[in-house]
């Protein structure tokens, strides 16, 4: 795929191939959290997590 193609996806199109890329190659992603602890998250207030 060249820089013109590229170019041409929509965001959703690139971030798809992206996201399936890292699947295909094992990437690892974190939460929503992040690595913070659910009581770290409370105690900044967050709720519904």
């Amino acid at each position: 795929m060249t820089h013109a193609d590229l170019a041409q996806l929509s965001v959703w199109e690139f971030t798809a191939r992206v996201d399936g890329y890292g699947k295909a190659n094992g990437w690892q992603t974190r939460g929503a959290g992040g690595e913070l602890s659910d009581s770290d998250l409370a105690a900044m207030g967050v709720e519904g997590f």
